[in-house]
């Protein structure tokens, strides 16, 4: 959602962006549905990336001013589960 967003609206001959996120690398274990409790810990269900406070998350460059990537970083920061600014 938030590269699709950015890659649509940036002009890719003049901007480019640089995600500063790594890869998801911590899995997250569940266990199936109906499963009674007990018998050690569930499957990897899938993986994520844990995000700190303060943490910069994609940067653009390029020859662009400020106000020309506000627009969308103000829609990409508005889409995300947490508290964002552009």
């Amino acid at each position: 959602m938030m590269r699709l967003t950015i890659n649509r609206s940036m002009d890719p001959k003049n901007m480019f962006a640089i995600w500063r996120v790594p890869a998801p690398f911590k899995p997250i274990t569940r266990k199936s549905v109906g499963h009674r409790m007990g018998g050690g810990k569930g499957a990897v269900d899938r993986y994520v990336t844990p995000v700190k406070a303060g943490r910069l998350i994609v940067e653009m460059g390029g020859r662009c001013e400020f106000e020309e990537v506000q627009g969308f970083l103000d829609q990409v920061s508005h889409k995300l589960p947490f508290a964002a600014k552009a």
